[in-house]
């Protein structure tokens, strides 16, 4: 294979004045979605102790100086480690005290010892017994904190269950399916949950601020500090529930997935969302009519014998437009962000411009500014949506540019 050539005396490099290959932007965007997967649970570094086998033991005696990595059907660690300890296991066990922090991504498991730092669960039924130095961190399982158990920081949830019965000296916040609160949180509760439940043995110092599709528990006993929010919810929040399964890492996961698929399989019909969510008033208008209308001559439809099936047919159609909104965003602010002498029309380009766009909307919603993630699902539902309607005027008069094979 042909690295470079030269020419007049110099080394250059192929393609470095033009546009890259489509082969080229499709392997950029495989690899930010890999990077992105790496950041989210780092393994390797130097000087790490690193292992793998059916069965790791960790004795009482041992002492662990430099980061562990730990790959085993079962692990038990009765030692100590003055850095961060990550195990990927079906069975763990951390009866140990850790100084650094904690990464666990386990069918089940118990920490019982203290951790210096933060504890990261992936999945898994997770106890911890112990004191935290740092944050928790919950993406999807089921985590219990005991009332033996203090939390230094704050406890931040995307997906899965979660259980207080300790004290959690920051925030409670995140996106939940089931969240229990029984101890006492010397913060704030903030998260979208479907089901909540605020015992009578609860304290909440803070505020409780709660977006919920199911009636909520709130025991007459529990003590709150601060203010009770319950914000209404809109007819598009039931539609795209943030909780449990699409909870925000993951959804962004689904979205990219569902957006490289639409690439592959169907690169015309790409191409002409981008292009209609680029005329930004346009499909604003037409995003606001729909969403307000649509399901209301559905309903319409279907209290009626003949007019069942279209009701139907127009609901699908709905939920499908509303999921693709957010890539047909994606695509027009990839776009933007991408030099436009890129362009050059492959499904290359359009795979790099939807995964820019869809991580870019995905990191503005996960930051922690009270309504953020509100707003910016609003308006990217009723922009994409507009740009997804628009394909129907598209059936009749089909858009100019077209998308070439890579």
């Amino acid at each position: 294979m042909q690295i470079g050539r030269r020419s007049g005396g110099t080394f250059r490099l192929p393609f470095t004045s033009g546009p890259p290959r489509s082969s080229r932007m499709a392997l950029a965007s495989f690899a930010i979605v890999l990077a992105v997967s790496v950041l989210a649970m780092p393994f390797g570094s130097l000087g790490a102790d690193a292992d793998r086998g059916r069965d790791i033991v960790v004795e009482a005696n041992e002492v662990l100086r430099e980061d562990a990595y730990w790959l085993a059907a079962t692990v038990d660690f009765f030692g100590s480690s003055e850095r961060d300890v990550s195990i990927v296991s079906g069975n763990a066990e951390v009866s140990g005290d850790i100084a650094g922090s904690l990464q666990l991504a386990v069918g089940q498991g118990t920490v019982t010892g203290n951790v210096g730092g933060s504890i990261r669960v992936i999945g898994g039924s997770v106890e911890l017994r112990g004191d935290v130095g740092g944050d928790i961190i919950v993406v999807g399982g089921r985590v219990t904190i005991p009332s033996s158990s203090t939390v230094t920081g704050d406890v931040i949830v995307a997906g899965g269950d979660v259980d207080v019965r300790g004290t959690v000296q920051g925030d409670i916040t995140g996106y939940t399916w089931r969240l229990i609160v029984a101890g006492t949180v010397q913060g704030s509760v903030d998260v979208n949950v479907s089901d909540l439940d605020v015992r009578s043995t609860a304290v909440i110092q803070g505020d409780l601020t709660y977006h919920t599709y199911l009636k909520p528990t709130i025991s007459d006993g529990a003590t709150i500090g601060g203010t009770i929010t319950d914000p209404p919810n809109y007819p598009w929040d039931s539609l795209l529930n943030p909780t449990g399964l699409f909870g925000p890492l993951l959804r962004v996961m689904w979205s990219l997935l569902a957006g490289a698929a639409l690439i592959l399989i169907a690169p015309r019909i790409a191409s002409a969302m981008s292009t209609n969510a680029g005329s930004y008033v346009r499909s604003g208008i037409l995003g606001v009519i729909g969403i307000v209308t649509i399901p209301v001559l559905a309903v319409i439809l279907l209290v009626s014998i003949i007019g069942l099936p279209v009701g139907l047919l127009m609901l699908a159609v709905l939920l499908i437009a509303l999921y693709l909104s957010q890539i047909a965003v994606g695509l027009a602010i990839g776009r933007f962000i991408l030099p436009k002498r890129w362009h050059d029309g492959s499904r290359g380009y359009y795979l790099l411009a939807m995964t820019l766009g869809v991580l870019a909307v995905g990191i503005v919603k996960m930051i922690p500014v009270p309504w953020i993630a509100g707003i910016v699902g609003l308006i990217v539902t009723i922009w994409g949506l507009g740009a997804v309607l628009m394909l129907f005027s598209s059936v009749i008069t089909p858009p100019r540019s077209q998308i070439e094979s890579a």
